[in-house]
């Protein structure tokens, strides 16, 4: 997660997962520009050592936020809230003129499917069709992601320097094509359900 807020000495960005992948590469690009970061990770000591050089704009918190009880619905429901949340927010405080952007990155070339970040639980044989086709297809995809991590982050601080910063902005090929592909299935069915849907207004 990544926030930025701006002061009379440049903007301070709070970026979760700091010591390596998105949060790293954000990180990095934002002190590049000159701005002030409160990185935070699992490991302190590390984000010590990644950010020394410029420890008069980096701060360094630990911050553990994992959950071996860890699981792909509770992380989708996650992302979710966090996405409802900003949209909300969005609504609530344009007036103010702050500025809200969800991020959403498609496979990125980082450390997150790697043995010592992802934890993989014991396959349910129910779940084969579902769960474990999407298993199977991130290890074939480990190394191999196509979205650049130090490009991503490049985009994302040049679109909060924007004057009208987008509300979405997805990140790499994948992610524009789900996402189209997503908004078109919806509206096929939204179409298709659409005199079920009309009958629950009141009778004119």
């Amino acid at each position: 997660m990544t926030m930025g807020n701006t002061n009379a000495r440049g903007r301070i960005w709070f970026i979760t997962g700091a010591s390596s992948g998105f949060g790293r590469a954000v990180s990095e690009a934002a002190l590049k520009r000159g701005d002030s970061v409160v990185a935070t990770g699992r490991d302190l000591q590390g984000l010590e050592a990644l950010f020394d050089s410029r420890a008069e704009r980096a701060l360094p918190l630990r911050l553990d936020i994992t959950d071996a009880g860890a699981g792909g619905a509770y992380y989708a429901a996650s992302k979710f809230a966090i996405e409802g949340f900003s949209e909300s927010l969005a609504g609530e405080v344009a007036h103010l003129g702050i500025k809200v952007t969800i991020i959403e990155p498609g496979p990125a070339r980082t450390r997150f499917l790697e043995d010592r970040s992802a934890k993989w639980a014991k396959p349910i044989p129910d779940y084969a069709a579902s769960v474990g086709k999407t298993r199977a297809m991130l290890r074939e995809l480990n190394g191999k992601q196509p979205v650049d991590p130090a490009r991503a982050a490049c985009a994302i601080v040049e679109a909060v320097e924007a004057d009208e910063p987008p509300l979405h902005l997805p990140l790499g090929h994948l992610a524009l094509e789900h996402i189209r592909n997503e908004f078109s299935d919806r509206l096929g069915k939204l179409d298709t359900w659409r005199q079920l849907s009309a009958t629950a207004d009141f009778a004119s």
